[in-house]
């Protein structure tokens, strides 16, 4: 028998499945590497609608162990950012210190925008480099899930760099790797499950940054390989989509 309110209630119900927005793949923004005490400056390649996210991950070569990533900064033009996130310092490889920066719900940045990334301290010469990417169809208040799952080791396999279990069953993953740069020239194989995002070189290491996106609440792995063994520091964090 046809029920009129049964039908207004499936018709409802298609709309509001239909008003979800998707999360959409992350798009590179730009990335950008520095020496000595200069802030890291990313010129902006792609536009980043206003109501997403943007994500910028820094990195650091400290020898000296000054944990440069603790008071490191982020801004640009017209967006706030986040305290620096996920703070490493002194991982593998060796005296790489590490940190990403979000603002979420952000306002319109263009192409030919900068995002700025500063350490925490100054008159060490050290190396730095920053990768920025901008991400849609996730929550606008605070969309950031877990994290702080960094791992490090020595050998041919990202290993044991796992998330807890996710919040949501839709969720954006972002993994990325630090090396010494002479593994740039070592074969170097993606997380099969997961699609390249971008790299940056800066002085003598080099960060690979990567993405998924998940329909299940399923801890999540992020395993890239190398042809030979190096030393590696990996972390994975999530993003709640709509």
């Amino acid at each position: 028998m046809f029920s009129r309110a049964g039908a207004i209630a499936g018709n409802v119900a298609a709309m509001g499945a239909v008003g979800v927005v998707p999360i959409v793949a992350p798009v590179l923004l730009g990335s950008a590497s520095a020496n000595a005490d200069a802030s890291t400056a990313i010129t902006t390649v792609a536009d980043a609608p206003a109501g997403g996210l943007i994500v910028t991950i820094a990195a650091f070569v400290d020898a000296a162990a000054h944990n440069l990533a603790n008071a490191s900064t982020c801004a640009d033009t017209v967006n706030t950012y986040s305290s620096p996130l996920d703070v490493q310092n002194g991982v593998n490889p060796t005296s790489r210190d590490s940190a990403f920066f979000e603002a979420f719900n952000s306002v319109h940045l263009g192409i030919g925008g900068t995002i700025t990334c500063g350490p925490g301290s100054t008159g060490f010469g050290s190396q730095r480099g920053a990768l920025a990417f901008y991400a849609s169809g996730l929550i606008t208040t605070d969309p950031l899930d877990v994290h702080g799952n960094f791992g490090t080791g020595t050998g041919t396999a990202v290993a044991s760099v796992t998330s807890a279990t996710l919040a949501k069953a839709n969720e954006l993953i972002v993994g990325y790797v630090i090396t010494g740069l002479a593994a740039s020239g070592v074969g170097f194989t993606e997380d099969a499950t997961f699609t390249s995002i971008g790299s940056i070189i800066f002085g003598t290491s080099i960060m690979r940054v990567a993405y998924k996106i998940v329909a299940a609440t399923t801890a999540v792995a992020y395993a890239p390989t190398f042809a030979s063994s190096v030393n590696w520091g990996a972390n994975v964090i999530s993003f709640k989509g709509n």
